[in-house]
């Protein structure tokens, strides 16, 4: 069987295609994963270098807030909250 010249130049086209998007996947698959660990790994460094960051002491509330209590004695998180306007009518 004789292949003419045209075929495999078809056929080499074809292969450097299919390699082209197969780089192109493997590198956005690595670009989406970079993307989702590093925002995770920044709050984790946060937590480590102040691990009291956003706790309060009861003294220190100077406006009805919610508080939670945590694993340290005498420390609270502020619940979260909402923001609402209510009318009275009298």
């Amino acid at each position: 069987m004789k292949i003419n010249h045209d075929a495999r130049f078809s056929v080499g086209l074809v292969f450097e295609m299919m390699m082209s998007i197969i780089t192109g996947v493997l590198v956005s698959m690595l670009l989406a994963a970079v993307v989702m660990v590093l925002p995770g790994t920044a709050r984790a460094m946060a937590n480590v270098s102040e691990p009291d960051a956003g706790l309060v002491k009861k003294n220190e509330v100077t406006s009805g807030s919610v508080l939670l209590k945590t694993g340290k004695p005498g420390l609270y998180r502020l619940a979260p909250g909402l923001k609402t306007d209510v009318r009275i009518a009298g």
